[in-house]
């Protein structure tokens, strides 16, 4: 097996292209396939992918950079991608019958590439529970 990567991002353009298009797949309001939006593989490569964006625009622009973008990813219920989400979960046939440890897990992945504080994943699967 070689370590040639199997696919490259030519530019920082083709990157936040990228994201754009991650971000629009997990939180699209009429979503094709709901399997994407908390999918532990789609969240991996969303926060590498958001990584990536953060180093090159802190390399590019400075500590600014880095700031707005740690902003950008503080999720709130306030926010649109809360109420997708929200809406994700609620259709999730499996969700309520997922342990502790895996609702957690799985709310983690569904927000992905945004940070969520623990009392805000506590929040989410009490609203979702109780839908």
């Amino acid at each position: 097996m070689t370590s040639k990567p199997l696919f490259e991002i030519e530019n920082y353009y083709e990157l936040l292209s990228l994201h754009r298009m991650l971000m629009e797949a997990k939180f699209n309001e009429d979503p094709n396939d709901l399997d994407i939006s908390a999918s532990p593989l789609a969240s991996k490569i969303t926060k590498r992918v958001v990584e990536a964006l953060v180093e090159y625009d802190t390399q590019m622009k400075g500590e600014s950079a880095r700031e707005r973008w740690i902003n950008w990813l503080m999720i709130s219920p306030k926010r649109r991608e809360w109420a997708i989400a929200e809406k994700y979960a609620q259709k999730d046939r499996q969700f309520k019958s997922l342990n502790k440890g895996e609702k957690i897990q799985f709310v983690r992945d569904l927000f992905s590439p945004f940070e969520i504080q623990e009392e805000q994943v506590e929040h989410f699967i009490q609203s979702i529970v109780n839908y």
